[in-house]
């Protein structure tokens, strides 16, 4: 046994050429010390005695004539076996290729019914941090190591979404209170548990430099959207529509991130510590999605990989090199999620299925029905009298361009309205506020008809862009949201008629959805780029500010009385959505109700309330996914 793992095998004993030296080569290497300098399987011994021919393995050659020199032999035997170890080289040459033929290898992390929603390698360990909300329960952090089934909840604060882990094993958390743009408060926990440390305000994403040490930050300071890095750096200013995903590079010289561009579509750029900025190109079409999106740099720093953020490519990752080239990396007939790459490659990705359906209640309904418009639909608005929902499809069944569909709060089947994509629906269900795509990708904003009549242009006098957000007094005067040539985004009252246009707010408002018309057609509430917001009358005169919204609360409409308006937590989506009603010139509160969806869901939100409350319509997720560490993709 002390031979066997110490000492070196005896030569072998006899006339040397009745064992040939490729043969020999082949005997040494079995009987290898280390596991790894050994032939690996079977195949690759069999293969290498194949490659050395039978009339070798047999040992019947011509007898050596005792004449012939030894160092002639010795030559010979040598370059028998550089012949054998080229012969072996190719072997696994050809078995690595055929491996990789085979496809990549997955193995399974989680075994829970429910949805993954973000997660990471844990640095130097065999470790994996993710998070997950499972059996219908609240978010948590768990810890998993890969090779056991069971996983342990770190018991993190909830509320919090997982940014990063740093070297140090130390995780980056975007935590409440959340304000305009989904922005949190960056914060920093132990995997050991404990209190979480407060880091930085107004932050939408973050990512640990490779030393573990600093981080970058894509934060939002008086309404401007800027990239540190280190904390306090300011690599990237003023950047326009960003999504809530940046990534250090593995040397940390570059961050890469995205944004919004040329409409809905996604660009993606590069920029390094110099403040040198590289933009790779779109990486999208029109009606592209940010949902659970990640970037991940490979191993090397040569290439970011991401799910595609085309709803119509669930199951496929692509890799963009740095010169803006992109390949395809991964294409499932599946849901796929990619959360983080490690130093040997592996990829950290889920796989699923979800839905986005409604549910929602008519005025006289004593329970609530479920009114989903196929598998993708999003409530774009609802009617005054709660007759009626206009809901966007996105998505393999929305088609290329996007789809508009109606659905009458009775439960009567989806009727499919246009090609586009909806902003607004008229107050009486009768016109639609939207875009459509022309065939360079760009939108053309237009108003629909729900019924009988023809589609119109949006071509507002003075500018640019205008997007109708609401229906005023009078024959076709409305809110428009746009901006003037060279200026910032600003509300106006356009009056089609007459074909002026008058501003009504001041120039830089936020970027958002939230701009309500009261029902008596006197005011408008907006909200503003600090993250509160302003009251501004339709007649003239100073903007107000009510009272009683606060800080980490959202406006979702207007009551019937227009002296106040429903009111909801701001932030992702939960379980349930408690409303209050608040009346803007007092701040006087009440609740008005929890909504609770009548079956089990992931999550709700995207709430519409009609002014006299008597109706509603949601939108809920139900989604199961299962995280995987992937081996074997480039």
């Amino acid at each position: 046994m002390h031979a066997i793992l110490n000492a070196d095998p005896p030569e072998f004993e006899g006339e040397p050429a009745k064992v040939p030296p490729a043969l020999a080569a082949i005997v040494r290497r079995c009987l290898e010390k280390r596991a790894e300098q050994r032939f690996q399987s079977a195949a690759d011994l069999a293969f290498a005695l194949r490659s050395i021919g039978s009339s070798a393995v047999t040992g019947s050659q011509p007898a050596v004539a005792a004449a012939h020199a030894p160092r002639k032999r010795w030559i010979m035997a040598m370059a028998a076996v550089a012949a054998a170890a080229a012969l072996f080289t190719l072997g696994f040459a050809v078995r690595d290729r055929t491996l990789q033929s085979e496809g990549p290898s997955f193995y399974r992390i989680t075994f829970r019914k429910g949805f993954v929603t973000a997660a990471r390698f844990v640095p130097h360990s065999r470790g994996v941090i993710y998070q997950a909300r499972w059996e219908g329960g609240a978010s948590h952090i768990y810890l998993a190591v890969q090779g056991s089934p069971e996983s342990r909840d770190l018991e993190m604060p909830s509320g919090g979404r997982l940014m990063a882990i740093s070297m140090q094993q130390e995780m980056a958390l975007i935590a409440p209170p959340f304000g305009d743009y989904s922005t949190g408060r960056l914060v920093g926990a132990s995997f050991s548990g404990g209190q979480t440390r407060p880091l930085l305000d107004g932050v939408l994403a973050a990512d640990w430099a490779p030393d573990g040490l600093s981080m970058a930050v894509l934060r939002r300071v008086n309404g401007i959207n800027r990239l540190e890095y280190p904390v306090g750096t300011v690599l990237a200013d003023k950047i326009g529509w960003p999504l809530w995903l940046i990534r250090v590079s593995p040397d940390g010289q570059r961050v890469a991130y995205v944004t919004r561009t040329n409409g809905t579509a996604i660009g993606m750029a590069v920029i390094d510590r110099a403040g040198k900025k590289t933009y790779l190109g779109a990486v999208s079409g029109q009606n592209a999605t940010s949902a659970t999106a990640a970037l991940c740099w490979n191993a090397k720093g040569t290439e970011i990989w991401f799910r595609s953020f085309d709803p119509s490519e669930p199951g496929t990752i692509y890799a963009v090199g740095l010169r803006g080239k992109r390949r395809v990396a991964l294409r499932l007939p599946s849901q796929i999620q990619l959360y983080d790459i490690s130093p040997r490659g592996d990829l950290l990705l889920s796989t699923g299925s979800s839905q986005l359906g409604i549910l929602g209640e008519a005025p006289g309904d004593t329970a609530e029905r479920d009114l989903s418009c196929l598998d993708s639909g999003k409530v774009a608005g609802i009617s005054d009298d709660g007759r009626i929902i206009a809901a966007n499809v996105t998505g393999e069944s929305g088609g290329e361009k996007g789809s508009v569909y109606l659905r009458k709060m009775d439960g009567s089947p989806a009727i499919r309205a246009s090609d586009g994509y909806a902003y607004r629906l008229s107050p009486d269900g009768n016109w639609i506020s939207g875009y459509t795509l022309k065939a360079d990708g760009s939108r053309r904003f237009v108003l629909s008809p729900t019924g009988p009549g023809e589609e119109s242009e949006n071509k507002v006098p003075g500018l640019d862009v205008g997007v109708v957000y609401g229906w005023l007094d009078g024959e076709r005067r409305y809110l428009v949201f746009g901006k003037r040539p060279g200026k910032q985004w600003q509300c106006f009252v356009w009056d089609a008629g007459r074909g002026t246009t008058q501003p009504l707010c001041v120039e830089g408002i936020a970027d958002a959805f939230a701009y309500y018309v009261s029902p008596d057609r006197k005011r408008v509430l907006i909200p503003t780029l600090a993250g509160g917001w302003l009251v501004y009358p339709l007649d003239g005169g100073a903007a107000q500010q009510p009272q009683g919204i606060g800080k980490g609360e959202a406006a979702i409409g207007w009551r019937a009385d227009s002296r106040s308006v429903y009111v909801v937590p701001d932030g992702d989506g939960a379980g349930s959505i408690p409303v209050s009603i608040v009346e803007i010139a007092s701040g006087k509160r009440s609740a008005w109700k929890t909504i609770h969806p009548s079956q089990p869901v992931l999550e709700i939100y995207n709430l519409h309330v009609t002014p006299d409350g008597r109706a509603y319509a949601y939108n809920y997720v139900t989604a199961q996914s299962d995280l995987y560490v992937t081996h074997g993709l480039n």
